[in-house]
């Protein structure tokens, strides 16, 4: 892996130790795929910029629709990743897994 791509990640984990003590502290506190989903959920609702609708498509295979709510509920598993990454279980190798967890805690720059 890239020195880069390791430099990224450590400092979604630092944005992510903020984030949790912040605005959306009852998503991310003790994330789960349920809560996590949510989240982007609610991200994506507020106006999301075009890379990060390019993301949410690439990783769910789907693009983000306001009236799809019920078909994104399926997607909770694509959150398994995000989840473990953040708890520190794993180092996910899905780019876009990593994007979607840079975009729920908001960090910048991104994407990768």
């Amino acid at each position: 892996m890239s020195t880069i791509l390791k430099e990224y990640k450590k400092a979604i984990k630092i944005q992510y130790e903020t984030e949790k003590k912040g605005k959306y502290f009852d998503y991310l506190q003790s994330p789960s795929r349920g809560k996590l989903r949510d989240l982007c959920w609610l991200i994506f609702e507020k106006n999301p910029t075009q890379d990060d609708l390019n993301v949410f498509r690439n990783l769910f295979s789907m693009d983000f629709d306001h009236t799809k709510k019920n078909k994104f509920k399926e997607k909770k598993d694509k959150f398994r990743p995000i989840e473990t990454f953040y708890k520190g279980e794993t180092d996910p190798a899905n780019i876009d897994a990593i994007n979607m967890a840079a975009i729920l805690v908001d960090f910048e720059p991104r994407p990768f």
